[in-house]
Parts: structure tokens; C-alpha cells; sequence
């Protein structure tokens, strides 16, 4: 007979969980951004987990988060944490982390629009 712990069970359970969530990012990328459209699924996956690791770090953790800043690291070259006015802006002891990295990526969207966000 083969017994399964409740801590294994519920460890397999968050693992599919976040692999469902890395998928849904995977796709919402590659509805946004060319280049994604022709990486490999594991490399695609590879890009969302590293990033959802430095979303953490800025206090990032919503599924929705996590996308918009993979979303940011696509416009900073995968380096939007290196970038002080970035790191700075989500940092700030009076801040949201969820909300500002979506106006991150409002603003960024007004920014890169065809009349420059006027």
C-alpha cells in the first residue's frame, strides 16, 4: 500500500497550481508581445518563474502582478529591477506593489501609443 503525506499532497498541489498560473502568464504574454509568440513553451516558462521570483522580492505576488511585470522586464530588457527609477518606484515605503506596477504598465502603455500618451 502507498501513503501519501498531506504535505505531499498539498506540495503537488501548489506546484500544479503555479504551473497552471505560469501557463495563463505565458499566454497572456504571448497575446502582448511578438517575440513571445515564437519562444518555446519551456523557455517562455522559464522567463515567467525568474520573474515571478523578482516580482516577490518587490512584494509582487498576485497572478495579475507578476504578469504586468514580466510585462515591465520585457520593456527594460529583463532588467526593470536593475533600474533605479523602477526599483525605487515599487519600493516606496508608501506604496501598493499590485497597484503601482499596474500604473507602471499604464503609463508605459499611454508612453509607447502612437500619439506618445497625449
Amino acid at each position: 500500500m502507498i501513503f501519501l503525506s498531506g504535505e505531499f499532497i498539498e506540495r503537488t498541489g501548489r506546484r500544479e497550481r503555479r504551473r497552471a498560473s505560469d501557463l495563463r502568464i505565458a499566454e497572456f504574454l504571448r497575446g502582448r508581445v511578438a517575440e513571445a509568440k515564437t519562444v518555446e513553451e519551456e523557455t517562455l516558462l522559464g522567463f515567467v518563474r525568474r520573474n515571478r521570483g523578482l516580482a516577490a522580492r518587490f512584494g509582487i505576488t498576485s497572478e495579475q502582478g507578476v504578469a504586468r511585470f514580466c510585462l515591465v522586464q520585457v520593456v527594460y530588457g529583463g532588467a526593470a529591477e536593475r533600474d533605479p527609477g523602477v526599483a525605487s518606484y515599487l519600493m516606496r515605503p508608501d506604496g501598493d506593489p499590485e497597484k503601482d506596477i499596474r500604473r507602471l504598465v499604464d503609463t508605459l502603455a499611454r508612453l509607447s501609443a502612437p500619439d506618445g500618451g497625449a
